[in-house]
């Protein structure tokens, strides 16, 4: 019984370190700060430089509020934890933009010791 609630413990403490590590993320791209979006992303991942070419003119053009629904653990393996997330994102001003929620496959692996992400895949956008 008291291995459970150690196991449990320990869960509870990964799924916070992933719940906060994810409202960091959300509050720079809500914030439209691109260089504390890309400090969440692995400074070794592929995923760096699309980001920046992506997320640097969206911010000039848009201003979005995105929502971070929910997030399910799927696993990991020696270097890699996989999870899933759930966003809303939402335009307040800015030319034609479709509100949507999307759900994502995330890929994350530790940069000097911290869980950053690795990469994603978009798995589905629902328009509202």
């Amino acid at each position: 019984m008291a291995d459970h609630a150690v196991k449990q413990n320990n869960e509870n403490d990964f799924l916070e370190m992933l719940l906060s590590t994810f409202k960091k993320y959300y509050r720079a791209m809500n914030d439209k700060d691109l260089e504390g979006v890309l400090s969440m992303i692995h400074s070794s991942s592929p995923a760096q430089m699309p980001t920046r070419q992506m997320l640097g003119p969206l911010m000039n053009k848009f201003k979005l509020i995105y929502e971070f629904m929910d997030l399910k653990y799927i696993g990991t393996d020696n270097d890699y934890i996989y999870i899933r997330i759930n966003q809303k994102t939402t335009k307040l001003e800015g030319p034609d933009f479709r509100n949507n929620m999307t759900g994502t496959i995330v890929v994350m692996k530790q940069d000097e010791n911290i869980w950053k992400i690795w990469g994603v895949m978009p798995l589905e956008t629902n328009f509202l």
